[in-house]
């Protein structure tokens, strides 16, 4: 009956559907899922519910469907102070999946953000996508600008950007005299500041120890980095960061935390973490000379 009906009356339908559902307190995912098949109208409650349903998504581990709801939130469209909002999320549950989709949208949340704290996270953000995108100097340029102009009740965010302004030469980026004489005064830095100072801590160890550090102090600087589940829990890339000089060691450390982080890429739903544990687990093994599991690892993630 619904497919013989004409697209008009479908979508009426679906629009009747969901303000039934919503005006019984049905969840929001259910009411969404008929919001997905009605035109755009410009209805602030459109986009509430659109966005309280990814939350619920996100909740789940089903990054998909939280993508699917902001994306037809952005659709809608939603108010201007809200733009932003939908942007960052949206952004950064692309970055979990598939980094390209990203981009744009995380530029237009940094363009949009007048409050600090907002353009910083959205500068974070965009600067972790364009990392991975073969964009280092970008960037590194956009992290270390956006962490300078950050007032200093938000050191901890200005930090997390500084953490990626240092660590983007491993991506590609032009050496810099400057961030590398930070990074070594970073090796005696207290980590217990909160998951900027740990984002540091975790790229001054891989620095020292690709730079021939001794391994016992350059993994006790990795484990203050990954101390409290904070740091893994926060930034999924700066804990893999701190796991390497772990692996580097040849410690079982290494294989703990890497399994600790799969698990946590398995609850988000988060694809592009999902197959950064596996190359990086690939890596540890084939350190091991467990080759055979390595092999494994790497198709995985190649897959």
């Amino acid at each position: 009956i619904y497919h013989d009906l004409a697209p008009g009356e479908r979508e009426m339908h679906n629009e009747r559907a969901a303000r039934l559902l919503a005006a019984r307190g049905a969840p929001k995912e259910e009411v969404a899922a008929h919001l997905l098949l009605i035109p755009a109208r410009g209805e602030e409650w459109v986009v509430d519910v659109l966005r309280a349903a990814a939350d619920a998504a996100v909740a789940k581990g089903d990054l998909d469907s939280a993508i699917s709801f902001l994306r037809r939130a952005l659709d809608e469209p939603p108010r201007p102070d809200a733009r932003r909002e939908v942007l960052l999320e949206l952004g950064r549950f692309e970055g979990r999946t598939f980094v390209p989709d990203s981009v744009g949208h995380l530029q237009s949340a940094y363009e949009l953000a007048l409050e600090p704290s907002a353009r910083g996270h959205a500068a974070l953000n965009l600067a972790r996508s364009l990392l991975f995108l073969g964009a280092a100097d970008e960037a590194a340029s956009l992290a270390g600008r956006a962490a300078r102009e950050l007032p200093a009740e938000l050191a901890d965010l200005a930090q997390s950007l500084e953490a990626i302004e240092v660590f983007a030469p491993v991506f590609g980026a032009e050496p810099n005299a400057d961030r590398l004489e930070r990074l070594l005064t970073y090796r005696a830095i207290d980590s217990s500041a909160g998951v900027g100072a740990k984002a540091l801590a975790a790229v001054a160890s891989w620095n020292w120890a690709v730079s021939a550090g001794p391994a016992d102090r350059v993994c006790a600087l990795a484990r203050a980095a990954l101390e409290g589940g904070e740091l893994l829990a926060a930034d999924g890339l700066m804990s893999i960061v701190a796991t390497g000089p772990l692996a580097l060691a040849d410690l079982e450390e290494a294989v703990v935390m890497l399994e600790a982080y799969r698990a946590e890429a398995h609850r988000q739903g988060a694809a592009f973490r999902i197959a950064g544990a596996q190359i990086w687990n690939g890596y540890t093994q084939y350190l091991r000379g467990e080759l055979g599991e390595d092999e494994s690892e790497l198709r995985a993630s190649l897959e």
